[in-house]
């Protein structure tokens, strides 16, 4: 009750083909159905007997009617008009002249107002760099502060110093003592 290695192969074929024949006709099943549906979804079934009777309702929405060969209405002439025709030869001299007064008083007010911020820019500049200047005195001048500045310590700075008479300029920690507080 042994079978043959032979029997064996061509008992594994006949599987083989059987799989390969039940694969197939499950894909061709799906591909019918497929289909089918394809052609349901592109038909449109007509209820009652509406199609099987022909009227001449103007009122009915179907096809457009054919208006290449209807003549224009007025409103479409007259779009048809204004798009063709040049915007200046409609218009008269002397409306003409004003327009184009008109635009160059604007360009020359965009003008001026450009250059007006241009000015202001470059004094806003200007501002920005004197700060900054100011700045830098004021900061070279506390590392001056702390350096010797001639006096003996301990001597007084302020209206006692300013009192007395001197022919020496005044000190420079007075000056900068002077600007620091003025800022």
């Amino acid at each position: 009750m042994f079978s043959s290695p032979e029997e064996l192969m061509l008992q594994a074929q006949r599987a083989a083909e059987e799989v390969d024949r039940v694969v197939e006709s499950r894909i061709s099943e799906e591909d019918s159905e497929d289909s089918e549906e394809e052609e349901e979804e592109g038909e449109v079934k007509p209820c009652g007997v509406s199609h099987l009777i022909e009227t001449s309702n103007p009122n009915r929405t179907g096809k457009p009617p054919n208006r290449d060969d209807a003549p224009l209405s007025r409103k479409e002439r007259e779009a048809l008009l204004l798009a063709t025709t040049d915007p200046l030869k409609l218009k008269s001299e002397a409306e003409l002249e004003r327009d184009l007064a008109r635009l160059r008083m604007v360009r020359r007010k965009r003008e001026r107002e450009e250059r007006k911020k241009e000015e202001e820019k470059k004094a806003a500049e200007a501002a920005r760099a004197a700060a900054q200047a100011r700045a830098q005195e004021r900061l070279e001048a506390l590392k001056n502060k702390n350096k010797k500045t001639g006096r003996k310590p301990g001597a007084k700075v302020g209206k006692n110093a300013a009192s007395q008479p001197s022919s020496a300029p005044p000190p420079h920690s007075l000056i900068v003592t002077f600007i620091t507080l003025a800022f």
